[in-house]
């Protein structure tokens, strides 16, 4: 049986049956803000006009300090709110983002260093945070907001759904962007990190117990502070920058993993955004846009992102709608069971430290052995670091193993897959780099290949730039006698033999040659002939009152396998509980405007912190 939870959130407390999250008012439905999300700042009404072919469920909405109190003690709320009025009146939910740093007012100079960098892609420049007139102002502006996101009109109230906190430039984790001209104002990274924690502390204090949104910190992409969030704000939101700003990443496993405990938490809380950005302008982005926005849709989802946020230049650069709708349609699933749908896409990222895979008696050692001792130290030092949480130590030994990897090793293991195709690139290029360190396998939600290297190898760049597929695929692996089979596994809780439910399978192939491959599952199979028109092609299958665990010993759900003739690339498996496709639309307990002054609790009870998932 679902689960009702309750939450005390944007719509007092509200009851959200499974993973539904309608929010009523007078008739009119606010939809699941987990999905795509406009970002940026707003101009009128035609702002949001861009986004309407790509059905935003949200609009996270950038407004500078400089804007808000143009004058010295004179705030000016009137065109902040009628941005959020805009937004709400097209019904979607908001996020907001105060920006400081470069984005302060020009007369904060007047009595605070003015800080110019270099080395960076913005000079400033910059108020010296640390000088005594700068924070008294901008702990007086934290204070400000708070206050005035606690008397909104219930109208913007029951839309608005967190506030980041910005401490330095825009709303990244560094005072500056490039390094100050001026040394002297430089700072230590273990004293901004320090700041930071008391802007967030203090605007907490500031937001007080009656606080109905949540706030969405900046933990770093390193997890530098994800501890201390997690420790003192369990439940708030995350900005998770590597999600949407590339995909096949070194660190890529270390990433997924520590949003493993988010993802599967209940429906409001530890949610995380990322923006698209960054990547349009270089050329082997522009070689395949759409493939590129595709696989990182489904890398983002993969890592348990909840919000991918959209700006106008990655609708100039991309002109397709179709990445994300893949990615509002699988958006914010926490729950297989409720879920009632999955998917798994394709791939093969060859892990340089993948020492069971790649053993080191063949391959050669992961480190080079030239300069062992002098990796090994740096370990040690990392290790025995005070001030650091577990987490960010993590990442720093992955990336000092990127940087002492053994090149020997790295070549073997590049030239092992040259022939079929896969590129290595020391360099900021996605689209011809299909090696990495650190790595996962496919990505995925609620299905899992079962032995995957065994059973089936990696191919790239399949098929036409042009096309939204073939990023990445995966072939059966074929023995001595031209057999091969690959299989998969769903989730416990996605569907069980009691429901006697029907199942449809998606598969999106490369129709090339005379292949013949077969889907094969739940005691029955349908057998698929290629037509050689070199083009990605999908096949759907409805498995009737669907049994699980029918196949390799009862391991697998339904197999893919080769019949015969040219072998066929496979990109991507969509898994449908049938009658359950539609995106999460189910209803929500009336708002109660007279509740708002509810407490939203700082630490939540314990059974919450320990649902545990189907």
């Amino acid at each position: 049986m679902k689960s009702l939870l309750f939450i005390c959130c944007v719509f007092t407390v509200s009851v959200i049956h499974g993973q539904n999250f309608n929010r009523q008012d007078s008739g009119k439905r606010l939809l699941n803000p987990w999905g795509t999300w406009g970002i940026g700042n707003i101009s009128n009404q035609n702002t949001l006009d861009v986004f309407e072919d790509y059905k935003i469920g949200g609009y996270h909405l950038y407004y500078h300090w400089s804007e808000l109190e143009p004058v010295k003690n004179d705030f000016n709320w009137k065109p902040f709110d009628d941005k959020l009025k805009l937004i709400a009146g097209k019904n979607l939910s908001i996020g907001i983002q105060v920006m400081v740093g470069q984005n302060s007012p020009g007369w904060i100079y007047e009595n605070v260093p003015k800080v110019v960098t270099t080395d960076g892609n913005d000079p400033g420049p910059y108020p010296y945070y640390f000088d005594p007139n700068y924070q008294k102002r901008y702990f007086i502006l934290l204070t400000k907001v708070a206050k005035h996101l606690a008397n909104l009109p219930f109208e913007i109230k029951k839309h608005l759904i967190y506030w980041q906190i910005c401490e330095g430039s825009t709303g990244d984790e560094q005072p500056y962007k490039g390094t100050p001209v001026d040394t002297e104002y430089a700072i230590n990274y273990y004293d901004w990190q320090d700041y930071r924690h008391r802007c967030w502390d203090s605007a907490n204090t500031y937001a007080g117990n009656t606080r109905y949104y949540r706030f969405l910190f900046n933990t770093g992409n390193l997890a530098q502070d994800l501890q201390y969030v997690r420790t003192k704000y369990p439940g708030d939101f995350h900005k998770e920058g590597f999600l949407s700003h590339q995909y096949s990443f070194d660190g890529e496993f270390l990433y997924y993993s520590r949003q493993v405990r988010d993802i599967n938490e209940t429906f409001f809380r530890n949610r995380s955004r990322g923006e698209v950005q960054g990547m349009f302008n270089y050329p082997w982005w522009k070689e395949a846009p759409v493939k590129q926005a595709f696989t990182l849709a489904c890398s983002a989802l993969s890592g348990g992102l909840d919000m991918f946020n959209i700006g106008t230049a990655y609708i100039n650069a991309t002109m397709d709608t179709r990445p994300t709708e893949f990615f509002k349609k699988y958006a914010g699933l926490r729950k297989a069971a409720d879920a009632k749908r999955g998917f798994i896409a394709l791939r093969d990222v060859p892990d340089f430290a993948d020492s069971l895979r790649f053993p080191e008696d063949e391959y050669g050692a992961v480190i080079d052995p030239g300069r062992k001792t002098e990796y090994d130290t740096k370990v040690a030092i990392i290790k025995a670091g005070k001030n650091d949480s577990a987490s960010y130590k993590y990442w720093k030994i992955m990336q000092l193993t990127k940087q002492y990897l053994n090149p020997l090793r790295r070549d073997s293991i590049v030239n092992e897959f040259k022939p079929a195709g896969a590129m290595y690139t020391d360099g900021n290029d996605m689209y011809h780099d299909d090696f990495g360190i650190n790595m996962t396998i496919n990505f995925a939600r609620f299905v899992r290949q079962v032995f995957p290297n065994s059973t089936s190898f990696g191919a790239w760049r399949v098929g036409d730039d042009s096309s939204m597929y073939g990023r990445y695929a995966r072939l059966c692996r074929l023995d001595k006698n031209n057999q091969g089979e690959m299989f998969f596994r769903l989730k416990d809780s996605l569907v069980s033999d009691s429901a006697n439910a029907d199942v449809q399978i998606t598969i999106v192939y490369y129709d090339t040659g005379n292949g013949m491959w077969s889907v094969n599952g739940s005691e029955t199979g349908f057998k698929v002939a290629n037509t050689n028109t070199n083009d990605w092609k999908q096949k759907v299958v409805i498995f009737d009152k669907f049994k699980t665990r029918r196949l390799l010993n009862k391991l697998a759900d339904f197999s893919i396998r080769y019949e015969g003739g040219t072998n066929t690339p496979f990109t991507l498996i969509e898994v449908a509980v049938k009658d359950v496709q539609k995106m999460n639309t189910g209803v929500i307990a009336q708002i109660n405007p007279a509740g708002l002054n509810l407490k939203l609790p700082v630490a939540f009870p314990e059974n919450e912190l320990t649902v545990k998932s189907p």
